[in-house]
C-alpha cells in the first residue's frame, strides 16, 4: 500500500506508521522529514497558518524554505548535528514568514540498513520563554545540590566537560549563557574552567548526551569549535546517611573540578555515589589487610634546624 503526498512523491504505509511512532514524542506546529541534504520528503502540521501554504507544497523543496534566511546558519548546524549525534534538543529559529515567528527546532535521526538516512524534525512553540538565568557560583551550586540531596529531591547530577583545540577556549560566561538558552529550566554552574554542573536535567544519561550535542551545535553557530563530553552522576546509594551522601557528592564535585571526567573514573565515581562507596570499601579492606599482615615500610622524616641546616635528634 502506498499514499501519494504530491506529484511524484509516494509514501509507503509501513513508512507512515514508523514515522508517526517517531513523532509521537513531540507536540509540534510543524513536522517534517528530510533526506540528509535537507530535501523535504514529508510535511504535516499548521503550514497554512504559519507559512501561508499547504504542507504538501513544501514536499520536494529544501528545508531552508521554512526558515528565515538569517537563521540558515543555525539550521545547517542543526542538520549536521542530528545526522552526526542522532538527536537535537530544541534550538530557537525564526520561520520564513512576515512576522519571523520563533519556534523551537528539535529532531531525531532515523537510519536503517536498507534505507537512506532520514531526519525527522519538529517546529514547536517553546513551552517557556527562553531567557538567560542569573549566574550561579560553584559554591552556591554545591550548596543547592547538597540541600536537594538531603531532602530526597535530587537523584542525579549532570556534568559537562568542554574541550577546545584552540589556545583560547570559550569563556565560562559565554558558555553559560548558551547553556541556559539550550536548557532554560536547568540550574547550571561553571564548577571549573570548561567544566559545568547541571541540576534538574531530565532524561538521565541519554538526555545529558542530547544536551551536550545541542550545546556543541549552539557554540558552533558562534564560531567556536569545541567538543562537549557528558557524565551522568547517579546519586542513589544505600548505606549512607544524608550527611554522608552530601559529603560524597562534595568529593565528586571537587574531583570533577580538579581532574574532569577522568578524575571521577579514577576515584570510582564513574558508577555514581554507589560506585564511589564500593571503591572506598575495597580500599579500606585492602588497607586493613595490609596492616594486619604488616605489608608496609616505615619512613622517617628528619627534623632540620632552619638556622644551620643541622639535623636535630630527639630523645625519649
Amino acid at each position: 500500500m502506498a499514499q501519494q503526498l504530491s506529484d511524484g512523491v509516494w509514501l509507503r504505509r509501513a513508512d507512515n506508521n514508523e514515522r508517526f511512532v517517531a513523532f509521537a514524542f513531540a507536540a509540534a506546529d510543524l513536522v517534517v522529514e528530510t533526506e540528509a541534504d535537507g530535501r523535504i520528503t514529508y510535511a504535516a502540521g499548521a503550514f497554512r497558518t504559519r507559512l501561508g501554504q499547504q504542507a504538501e507544497a513544501f514536499v520536494g523543496r529544501p528545508i531552508q524554505d521554512i526558515v528565515d534566511s538569517n537563521d540558515h546558519g543555525i539550521l545547517e548546524a542543526a542538520l549536521l548535528l542530528v545526522a552526526e549525534k542522532g538527536r537535537l534538543l530544541p534550538l530557537t529559529v525564526r520561520l520564513a514568514n512576515a512576522s519571523g515567528t520563533q519556534l523551537a527546532l528539535a529532531g531525531i535521526r532515523l537510519a536503517a540498513a536498507d534505507r537512506p538516512l532520514r531526519l525527522c524534525l519538529t517546529f514547536a512553540v517553546p513551552p517557556t520563554p527562553i531567557e538567560v538565568a542569573s549566574s550561579v557560583t560553584p559554591h552556591a551550586f554545591a550548596r543547592e545540590a547538597e540541600a536537594r540531596l538531603r531532602t530526597g529531591a535530587l537523584s542525579d547530577i549532570g556534568l559537562l566537560e568542554i574541550s577546545s583545540g584552540k589556545a583560547c577556549p570559550p569563556s565560562g560566561g559565554s558558555v553559560g549563557v548558551v547553556l541556559q538558552r539550550v536548557v532554560p529550566n536547568v540550574l547550571a554552574s561553571e564548577i571549573a574552567p570548561g567544566r559545568f554542573g547541571l541540576l534538574g536535567a531530565n532524561g538521565g544519561a541519554a538526555g545529558l548526551v542530547a544536551i551536550a550535542s545541542s550545546l556543541e551545535a549552539a557554540l558552533r553557530l558562534q564560531g567556536v569549535d569545541v567538543a562537549v563530553a557528558s557524565h551522568h552522576l547517579p546519586l542513589a546509594v544505600e548505606g549512607l546517611t544524608a550527611m554522608q551522601a552530601a559529603r560524597a557528592l562534595r568529593q565528586a564535585l571537587t574531583m570533577f573540578a580538579r581532574d574532569g571526567v577522568s578524575g571521577l573514573s579514577a576515584t570510582g565515581f564513574a558508577g555514581g555515589l554507589a560506585g564511589y562507596l564500593s571503591r572506598a570499601a575495597v580500599n579500606a579492606a585492602a588497607l586493613r589487610q595490609a596492616i594486619r599482615n604488616r605489608r608496609f615500610n616505615l619512613l622517617f622524616q628528619p627534623i632540620v634546624s632552619l638556622a644551620d641546616r643541622s639535623f636535630i635528634t630527639t630523645r625519649r
